[in-house]
């Protein structure tokens, strides 16, 4: 479905794309597309969409036999087949685009999908949003994550206590990242080390107070470096053909998931504490909590990828109708399924959202939504089930829940994408059979 679609956009548009431009307009062509694409995989978008998106352009650019390659570190155009192919790659440890770029980068490539934006001047503004990754202060980063901590927190409907340490964890993960990102080189050990000192303070505040470590009072801290979005693009890469890609990305995915799930398991041997699962509320949070904790997190993560005011109400809109989805879903067909139900709804909703000039580019409201969904603290409760002192066959059971868990996302995302795309066309040709069959006035 997905090459029929790719042929189709290609033979219907190459009469009116014309020929490749001259010497000076291929270079800056293949330079535009190139940038593009490093940019739009710094995103973390699925590779078959960036595909998609990337011939689409070549396309309005005069371009139509361009054909790409690309995987998560490397992607490969070719634009003659007389001449050698393109190769760019890119530094997975040290490129990571804030929202606010993936916002500015999206809306780069729909305003050249509709040919409003010519490849010179498309170079010139990716390169102020390459230069814009250095343009930040840590303490919006560190603020935001703190914040960020505490709605994540609410979504737990925590034990009361455990409020100081939510923030204060909040506040060393903050800066910790907010450190590394100073040295690029720190960042492949950073799960690993965040998650054993957060651990170890955790563990050493709580174990006065319950007869094992709760590992869920780590979960919103460790938010930030949980890999859902990752896991559930690997999934949606799969599935789309793209082996390649989605396993790379699923075994980086995991690999994240088990470094800090050593990390808590050298803390708690450290400590001479057992990692618990159990989940241990407070009774001065009750149902609302969960409710309050959807705008704070909205805040938190908005302040901490710099995103733009005006996304704010957007942003709480979608994680206000992906929460109660959950929670519908959970009522529904169990825990396994709520993300399913999540994605199923909102994906749509984004879509529908993105044809109105004032709202951000679609893919900038699934990542907070994914991190409210959380795939990736199933995951990392699952793993860390294998990390106790007296494993069981529990943490087995753990990690096929996790899994499940975001496959069930990804699987929402897949359906609600195919959807949108039925629909839309569907819309578009009534709405041209209308005009062509347009009754005269007075009549019904």
């Amino acid at each position: 479905m997905k090459d029929e679609g790719q042929t189709g956009a290609s033979a219907g548009s190459r009469g009116a794309a014309g020929d490749l431009p001259g010497t000076e307009g291929r270079d800056e062509l293949v330079e535009a597309l190139m940038l593009l694409g490093r940019l739009l995989l710094a995103s973390g978008d699925a590779v078959s969409d960036i595909n998609l998106r990337l011939r689409s352009i070549a396309t309005v650019w005069g371009a139509p036999e361009a054909q790409f390659i690309v995987l998560p570190n490397l992607m490969m155009a070719s634009f003659d087949p007389n001449r050698p192919a393109h190769i760019m790659s890119r530094d997975l440890a040290s490129e990571h685009l804030r929202l606010d770029q993936v916002i500015r980068v999206m809306h780069l490539a729909r305003v050249a999908e509709r040919g409003e934006l010519q490849p010179s001047e498309a170079i010139r503004r990716l390169r102020e949003v390459e230069r814009s990754k250095q343009e930040r202060s840590m303490l919006p980063e560190v603020i935001g994550t703190v914040i960020m901590t505490f709605g994540m927190a609410l979504l737990f409907r925590p034990d009361d206590a455990s409020i100081p340490l939510y923030l204060g964890l909040g506040t060393l993960v903050g800066l910790m990242l907010a450190l590394a990102r100073k040295l690029p080189g720190l960042s492949a050990v950073m799960p690993v080390v965040v998650a054993f000192v957060a651990s170890m303070i955790a563990f050493s505040v709580t174990g006065d107070r319950y007869d094992s470590a709760p590992i869920e009072a780590l979960i919103p801290a460790l938010t930030v470096l949980l890999p859902g979005a990752l896991l559930t693009m690997s999934a949606v890469d799969l599935a789309s053909g793209e082996v390649v890609s989605g396993s790379s990305r699923f075994l980086e995915g995991m690999l994240q998931l088990a470094l800090l799930a050593f990390g808590i398991f050298a803390a708690a041997s450290l400590m001479g504490v057992q990692p618990s699962a159990d989940q241990a509320h407070g009774s001065g949070f009750t149902a609302w909590a969960p409710w309050v904790g959807v705008p704070v997190f909205a805040v938190g993560i908005s302040l901490r990828e710099s995103a733009p005011r005006s996304i704010l109400p957007w942003l709480l809109l979608v994680l206000f109708v992906a929460h109660a989805a959950q929670i519908a879903g959970d009522a529904m067909f169990g825990p396994i399924l709520s993300g399913f139900t999540a994605t199923l709804v909102v994906v749509p909703l984004v879509q529908y959202l993105e044809r109105f000039e004032s709202t951000p580019p679609a893919f900038a409201l699934f990542l907070p939504a994914f991190l409210m969904l959380v795939p990736g603290s199933l995951g990392l409760l699952g793993v860390s089930e294998l990390a106790t002192i007296e494993p069981t066959n529990g943490g087995i059971g753990g990690i096929v829940s996790a899994l499940s868990a975001i496959l069930s996302i990804a699987l929402g995302l897949l359906v609600g994408t195919k959807v949108t795309q039925v629909v839309r066309p569907a819309r578009q040709a009534r709405k041209r059979l209308a005009q062509t069959l347009r009754l005269p006035p007075g009549r019904p």
